[in-house]
Parts: C-alpha cells; sequence; structure tokens
C-alpha cells in the first residue's frame, strides 16, 4: 500500500492510500468466518508465498474512488500498523462493488483462544495475555 499525501477531516489526520493489489494476485484457500460486515477467507499471496486473511464486503458507496463504508476502517488499520499487539492491514484494493482488506494471517484470535481453552490460564499465561491486551488498548489511545 503506498501513500499518497496527507490531509485532515474534522481535525483526524487522514492518509490517502493507493491500493496495490488485485484478486489475481492471491490463491484463496477456504472461508474462515462470516460477519455482519464482510466474509474472511485464508489466501496465499502468489507472489511472495505468504499466508493472508482477506476480508471480503459488498462496498455500497463510493467517495473519490473509495468506498464510504470501509473509508474509516482502512484509515484506522493504516494509523495502527505500529502495534506488534495489533492484527496487521498488508494492503487492500476494489474490485467493482467488493471491498478487499488484506491482513496478515493469524493462527487463532483472541476471542476463539480464550473459548475454546480446556483448562484455566496459568498465571504466566495471563499477565501475557493481559500485557498484550493493554499494549494494543495503550497503542489505539
Amino acid at each position: 500500500m503506498k501513500c499518497e499525501s496527507n490531509f485532515n477531516y474534522w481535525g483526524i489526520k487522514i492518509i490517502k492510500m493507493k491500493p496495490n493489489k488485485s484478486m489475481s494476485d492471491f490463491w484463496i484457500l477456504k472461508k474462515v468466518g462470516e460477519g455482519t460486515f464482510g466474509t474472511v477467507f485464508k489466501a496465499i499471496e502468489i507472489e511472495s508465498g505468504t499466508h493472508v486473511a482477506i476480508k471480503w464486503a459488498k462496498a455500497s458507496k463510493f467517495e473519490d474512488g473509495v468506498p464510504k463504508d470501509s473509508f474509516w476502517e482502512i484509515q484506522i488499520h493504516h494509523l495502527l500498523k505500529e502495534s506488534p499487539c495489533i492484527v496487521q492491514m498488508k494492503d487492500f484494493f476494489f474490485e467493482q462493488d467488493t471491498v478487499f482488506l488484506v491482513f496478515e494471517c493469524m493462527q487463532i484470535d483472541l476471542h476463539h483462544l480464550i473459548k475454546s481453552w480446556i483448562t484455566p490460564f496459568s498465571q504466566d499465561e495471563l499477565k501475557t495475555l493481559m500485557r498484550q491486551i493493554l499494549e494494543a488498548l495503550s497503542h489505539v489511545h
């Protein structure tokens, strides 16, 4: 993803970003989740062989070539790119009326980790989880 320029919108620094990819750059492996705002697929980036997660969402309104309903999500992920405790958005692109957000691929998310854990967390595991959660929260604020 290339940053073109910065401008302010209601006092918030906005980064204009230029997408670099298209769906032809990925092999879709499987669907890993579905929610209110889209469907997530596990994929392989063909050029690098890297596993990624692609969020696939319908875009309703475009403004200046960017889908309005995805604009803020793209901006927030771009601004949070420095935190090691937040899943990183690697790229994004649009095809027709669909927005694709490309993320680093994680083995499991925190919600599923907690729900699937069979034995209680050890004190060290709890300390590590809480440190990561608080570091991510600190970075957001």
